[in-house]
């Protein structure tokens, strides 16, 4: 095939060729000389996937899942912005310590030292009383709600070890 009018021959039938498996009626007869003999592949199905799978496809370490959690929760209690200033008044401690109840109990929380496990609702007591404490001495224009928020949430994960609960075996366990 080195002649130049048998390249141009060759060209003329591929283009002939090509020209009529584009016009044919059947998308599968115009793409069957690109597939090469070969079987159309399969199509899968959503319902085929195994959706439970064991590994955590989580992307976000644990530390910043409660500390986004805890200021999700605060938000739905109070309706406050991240940058709306608080008042360190009975009412906003009960919100701030049912805000956090709610996000805790999805989590456990081990002692330091001995390992066992610890009941939520003391703990979130005790770290809202020490930060409220902390926080009556800064400038009210400098007490954020997400400042507030996220100073108990890194108390909580500096003074315990905390694990997350998976929510899809603690609902498996309670089908069986």
């Amino acid at each position: 095939m080195t002649n130049p009018s048998e390249l141009g021959d060759f060209a003329v039938d591929f283009t002939e060729k090509v020209t009529e498996s584009l016009a044919s009626s059947s998308p599968k007869q115009a793409l069957s000389w690109i597939a090469g003999g070969r079987a159309p592949r399969e199509l899968k199905h959503r319902a085929d996937f195994q959706r439970q799978q064991r590994k955590d496809h989580r992307i976000s370490g644990l530390d910043q899942r409660l500390r986004v959690g805890c200021w999700l929760q605060y938000h739905r209690e109070t309706g406050a912005g991240k940058c709306d200033s608080v008042e360190l008044t009975q009412g906003n401690r009960e919100a701030l310590f049912l805000a956090l109840v709610r996000e805790a109990q999805h989590y456990d929380f081990y002692d330091r030292n001995s390992g066992s496990v610890l009941e939520t609702t003391p703990i979130v007591d005790a770290a809202v009383n020490v930060i409220c404490t902390e926080m009556k001495g800064t400038a009210s224009e400098d007490r954020l709600a997400i400042i507030l928020v996220e100073a108990v949430a890194r108390y909580l994960l500096s003074k315990y070890n905390v694990l997350g609960n998976d929510r899809r075996q603690i609902k498996r366990r309670m089908q069986a």
